[in-house]
């Protein structure tokens, strides 16, 4: 039987559009001995790169100096490799890091909880979550009525008063809130899509906004989008990669995005 001299590298990439994605790596499909493509599903953007060379230390060679490339350009959107989850790099980082998270949701509605539920042994690191829907709701779980009213329900400002309220409520290491617009109208003003995250733990505060992709005009697909994003930036959390500011009375980082197009 002859052996093939086909090899694969997959990078599985988070929150962004096959469009997006071709943007940002441009001349990179264009490379000779390399073919890139791109395979969505529900959760990610599959990222394949083939290579025909026979020998196979020459083709892992160049595999590797490309998939270096892409990380370079696509950075925090890349989350895994193979078929690999956020939701388990999520319960490993955990697990390793000896953390619990629970999560406090708004627009999601307990998405970002059942998919945390999805690792297996997930009871070790995930303690639960609240779908607090209503203002009513959010001001029990102790986000202050004074920045809900100061800045709106839709804004990362509450999002962080989300991540701190749930953390400090349940007395775990990190708490995780989610607000925003799933469509189809407006709330307060703001569009649909728009969505702020925050994560609260022991390396500071990190937040950001969803992704391109929770602009759509499906609001179930909104909602599973901004789940996404809210699994990505925990999993970035974990990794370390937003700084250390307990020290600061008001630690927020706003995670910078690849420029997108929403419309």
């Amino acid at each position: 039987m002859q052996e093939s001299n086909t090899h694969t590298q997959i990078l599985r990439v988070a929150e962004l559009k096959p469009e997006t994605i071709h943007k940002q790596l441009g001349s990179l499909f264009e490379m000779k001995d390399i073919e890139i493509t791109l395979q969505p599903s529900q959760d990610a953007v599959d990222i394949h790169l083939t290579s025909q060379l026979k020998d196979k230390r020459e083709a892992k060679q160049m595999l590797d100096t490309v998939e270096q490339k892409i990380r370079a350009r696509l950075a925090d959107y890349i989350f895994g490799t193979g078929d690999t989850t956020l939701q388990q790099i999520i319960g490993k980082l955990l697990d390793e890091q000896k953390l619990t998270v629970a999560t406090i949701e708004s627009l999601t509605g307990g998405l970002i909880a059942s998919a945390l539920t999805d690792a297996h042994e997930s009871s070790a690191h995930f303690l639960g979550g609240v779908v607090a829907y209503s203002t009513l709701l959010k001001e029990r779980m102790g986000v202050p009525h004074e920045t809900m009213e100061r800045y709106g329900v839709i804004s990362n400002e509450t999002a962080i008063a989300m991540a701190k309220a749930v953390k400090k409520a349940l007395d775990i290491e990190i708490g995780l809130g989610i607000t925003g617009v799933a469509g189809p109208d407006k709330q307060e003003d703001q569009p649909v899509g728009t969505v702020h995250i925050a994560v609260a733990g022991p390396y500071g505060i990190l937040s950001c906004m969803g992704s391109e992709k929770c602009a759509g005009l499906d609001r179930e697909e909104n909602k599973q989008a901004a789940t996404i994003s809210a699994l990505n930036l925990l999993r970035r959390y974990l990794e370390k990669r937003g700084d250390k500011q307990e020290q600061n009375e008001d630690p927020t980082l706003i995670d910078s995005k690849i420029t997108q197009s929403t419309s």
